[in-house]
């Protein structure tokens, strides 16, 4: 069997050094904060800026086996924070328009991560695809707004959410520098030709996971998701009421137009990401249980739940022994196969039929119309793989109308309070896929001559 997530060998040791050094991190930004106020580009500034970005490269590095790549890519990094740093200390007065600035700092961010494919070996023609994926990278940023989003969720909930600065920022340095590595990973995966183009659907039981490093990444991907909620809700309304303010107004010299559409192309890579977190948990998932001699699709299930599924992952590791040989996943596949959705559609049921009771009982016209028709298109998606596709798409093509709210002037903030209970469901719509339908899926044979076909059956 061909293990094809080789990154993820030492990715629990990686961990451990990401949380300790963004733990430093933090320390020493207090340390030295203060003469930030005097100079902007003193030890203060290397710190929040350049260890960051040399502890995330670091892991790179290390769980890749680049150490090369890793060392050179950060030299690109240095020499490009330079160049900015010799431009805004000079002067030059192109830079004080903020549009060019911010263009800057997004070169600065994102060409070092693109550079390490690069140094790295990646043949030239699929620089392309990977260069337009590291694009998307600044969408994991939106971590780093959590915190306000979990005090919305607080004061939504009338319950004290609220978490300690420190602590905030350390999980967010942590969340979004392990998003970076798997990311990075699959990418390499695909320049080397391992992933089998990005089929969402198929299944590798040669792939390796051990208990700690599945729960990194289990904990990395489910983290990043309700993060990346609460941080996108945060930031979209912030930036729907400081648009909505200035309209009329320049901003350091740039159009509020271009920072329109810099955030939105943001946000947009936010779900985006989001939806890559989910395909890649989905088949994460699906393999370990698979390795591991787990065959429930409830408990598969379980694991989904925002806050719930890291309980369930407990579980998970209670229950796991591993498979060495193929005949052995292949048997466990086909459990999960015939084990049937009936738990799984009699709990969503039962919630449901709740939900609308009392929504019957308490509600108005509208909502009761919109809770009747939420639990149609839920039955749906339960009982057809196209309901399932239905369910996906239209969610998707919520999140965007609500995404274009700040361009065209709207100030209807109420309605945004759904942008990140819609990308969760996504997520969610997402993952559940092989729960409810999972005749969709294929996997990959070494024992037996079964080559895959895109639109395959599983059996």
């Amino acid at each position: 069997m061909e293990n094809n997530k080789g990154y993820l060998g030492p990715i629990g040791p990686v961990f451990v050094f990401t949380v300790l050094s963004s733990v430093a991190i933090i320390l020493l930004s207090k340390v030295v904060e203060q003469g930030y106020y005097d100079n902007p580009f003193t030890l203060y500034r290397i710190i929040i800026q350049v260890l960051p970005f040399a502890v995330s490269i670091a892991g790179i590095a290390w769980a890749t086996k680049q150490p090369k790549a890793g060392a050179a890519s950060f030299g690109v990094y240095l020499a490009l924070l330079l160049g900015q740093y010799m431009l805004a200390k000079n002067n030059i007065s192109s830079l004080t328009n903020a549009n060019w600035w911010i263009f800057v700092q997004l070169l600065v961010y994102i060409v070092p991560f693109f550079f390490f494919f690069v140094f790295a070996g990646v043949k030239a023609s699929k620089l392309p695809f990977i260069f337009a994926i590291t694009l998307l990278l600044p969408g994991t940023n939106v971590v780093y707004h959590a915190s306000n989003g979990i005090s919305w969720l607080g004061n939504l909930l009338d319950y004290d959410t609220e978490l300690p600065v420190d602590v905030s920022t350390i999980l967010s340095l942590v969340v979004g520098q392990m998003i970076h590595i798997l990311l990075i990973g699959e990418l390499l995966n695909y320049a080397n030709e391992k992933n089998d183009g990005f089929h969402r659907r198929i299944i590798n039981p040669g792939n390796e996971y051990d208990k700690f490093g599945g729960t990194v990444v289990f904990w990395s991907l489910k983290a990043f998701m309700v993060l990346a909620a609460l941080g996108s809700f945060s930031l979209l309304k912030t930036l729907v009421e400081y648009f909505y303010r200035y309209e009329d107004y320049a901003f350091g010299g740039g159009s509020v137009g271009f920072l329109k559409w810099y955030f939105m192309f943001m946000l947009l890579s936010t779900v985006l990401l989001v939806m890559g977190a989910a395909w890649y948990f989905r088949k994460f998932t699906l393999e370990y249980f698979f390795s591991h001699g787990i065959s429930s699709r409830f408990l598969y299930w379980f694991i989904q739940w925002p806050l719930l599924g890291f309980f369930g992952w407990l579980g998970v590791l209670g229950n796991s022994v591993k498979n060495y040989e193929f005949k052995d996943r292949k048997a466990t596949l086909e459990q999960f196969s015939s084990a049937g959705t009936n738990s799984i559609v009699t709990l969503f049921m039962i919630l449901t039929g709740l939900r609308v009771l009392l929504v019957l009982i308490n509600g108005e016209p509208a909502t009761i119309l919109g809770t009747l028709v939420s639990a149609g298109l839920l039955f749906w998606m339960l009982n057809s793989v196209d309901g399932y596709k239905f369910n996906l798409y239209a969610t998707v093509f919520l999140l965007l109308v609500l995404l274009l709210f700040p361009v065209f002037k709207s100030r209807s903030v109420e309605l945004l309070t759904y942008f990140p209970f819609l990308l969760l469901n996504l997520g969610q719509i997402i993952m559940i896929h092989p729960a409810l339908h999972f005749g969709s899926f294929n996997y990959l044979s070494y024992e037996e001559e079964k080559p895959w076909q895109p639109g395959d059956d599983l059996f």
